[in-house]
């Protein structure tokens, strides 16, 4: 069991009587038990058992509770000063209850904090909801820009509608971030962008955009993946567009200390459920039909895998079609604009799967459902899914980007219009019914999910 996160925390009263504290600590790999927890929650901590006295919309509101939060830990104080404490995981379904009788706030938070593994301590305001300047929560959106021009960064909160528009800038004095802005990563408490067209990383504060400092030494980047706290790997695609290869960046040094050679045109990078890594080779400014696998400790290419399809974009993990070493991990090919005919391709990488389909050229985006049972990618107009009963297209929608709510499944379709003004980014349920829309910047082309 994996710590995900920062335990958050906050306080509220309950009928107008008793003040009810709680943490949130996030785990991977399961999913809270919301009715076990209301019900222990209720009679251990002394709150009664009547649904008045702990209602379950403050609850879910207050609480945000989604998959991937796996304990909650908090107290009640009586109006007479006796406080009630509960500790509750539900990966273990297991329930701690202690009574303190007129203990300070404080030595209660310390006992629970040494509970949890030695996190750190709770703090009793409730946080600042999320919105300008505070980025706590929502969907990042890239918006590429114009030839010439710069990129921008937008923001949306879907809870409440709001929309913040170049964040970058607002943070820092109307700074800009540049030609073709390719991509945002987020880790811990930073926020690496990829800036395409000036051969740097900006890094940020994740939750302000505040600038700290950028990486160099690139040529023609394109995506960051983090494979630990210090090191992380940028694809580029070389000065001419066609030396493709992977920089290995020291984060604490912002230095390059490797390069890796792969395909032409190496894109987003993808963990595989071997632990190596997958890379489509996108053909840069030619043509590529392969990907590169990196091996464990991403220190070298150790394979390269021929596709049916050409210049290969994006990849998922689809956990509806398995081998004998688990999950295939499927790549959509764009096609090549050199061809008379061109056409695009959607299937396994592994030739052994037998899978595979043709689809329409110049597809973009193939992003995971939050299970892995379906894929959903962008051509011709349209969002087509693929899932164990083949490919089907989904909704007729324009998207230059695409992607997938990692807890609602909710898909986020980002339309370039004409690509020299404001664009837009519908969003569908899972069953293609359209729920919403939003303003975004110009060329809106990747979608960042706060985790």
């Amino acid at each position: 069991m994996q710590i995900r996160g920062s335990p958050r925390c906050c306080k509220f009263q309950v009928v107008g009587l008793e003040q009810f504290h709680y943490c949130i600590i996030p785990f991977d790999n399961a999913t809270p038990a919301l009715s076990h927890f209301l019900q222990l929650g209720r009679e251990g901590a002394g709150l009664g058992n009547k649904p008045e006295d702990l209602p379950t919309t403050t609850i879910r509101t207050r609480l945000r509770v989604k998959a991937g939060w796996q304990a909650l830990v908090g107290y009640s104080i009586s109006p007479s000063g006796q406080a009630d404490a509960f500790l509750f995981s539900p990966f273990a379904f297991h329930f701690h209850c202690f009574n303190f009788s007129k203990m300070k706030v404080k030595q209660i938070f310390l006992l629970l904090a040494l509970g949890l593994l030695g996190l750190q301590s709770c703090k009793k305001d409730d946080a600042p909801a999320a919105g300008a300047g505070n980025y706590t929560s929502g969907v990042f959106v890239v918006n590429e820009g114009t030839f010439g021009g710069t990129g921008s960064i937008s923001w949306y909160n879907p809870e409440t509608g709001e929309t913040v528009q170049d964040v970058f800038s607002k943070a820092n004095n109307g700074a800009v971030l540049g030609e073709f802005v390719q991509s945002l990563t987020l880790q811990g408490n930073k926020g690496y962008i990829v800036v395409n067209g000036a051969n740097k990383v900006y890094i940020v504060d994740a939750l302000t955009f505040k600038f700290i400092d950028t990486i160099g030494g690139l040529a023609l980047p394109r995506f960051l993946l983090p494979i630990s706290e210090d090191i992380a790997l940028i694809s580029q695609w070389g000065a001419d567009g066609l030396s493709g290869s992977i920089a290995k960046v020291d984060l604490r040094t912002r230095q390059v200390v490797q390069s890796i050679p792969t395909g032409k045109g190496p894109e987003k990078m993808l963990y595989q459920p071997d632990g190596t890594i997958l890379i489509p080779n996108s053909g840069g400014f030619g043509v590529d039909s392969t990907v590169s696998i990196l091996g464990l400790g991403a220190s070298s290419e150790i394979a390269r895998i021929a596709l049916p399809g050409k210049n290969p974009g994006t990849a998922a993990v689809a956990q509806f079609a398995t081998g004998l070493f688990g999950p295939y991990t499927f790549v959509l090919c764009q096609g090549s604009y050199l061809d008379a005919s061109p056409i695009g391709w959607v299937g396994a990488s592994a030739s052994a799967a037998g899978i595979g389909y043709d689809i329409p050229a110049f597809g973009n985006d193939l992003v995971s459902a939050p299970d892995g049972q379906s894929l959903y990618f962008a051509a011709a107009d349209k969002i087509y899914r693929v899932d164990s009963g083949g490919l089907s297209a989904l909704i007729d929608q324009r998207a230059y980007g695409l992607g997938c709510d990692p807890v609602s499944g909710n898909l986020y379709c980002a339309d370039a219009k004409d690509f020299n003004s404001s664009g837009e980014v519908v969003v569908y349920s899972p069953a293609g019914q359209r729920i919403g829309a939003f303003p975004v910047g110009i060329a809106p082309g990747e979608l960042v999910f706060i985790p």
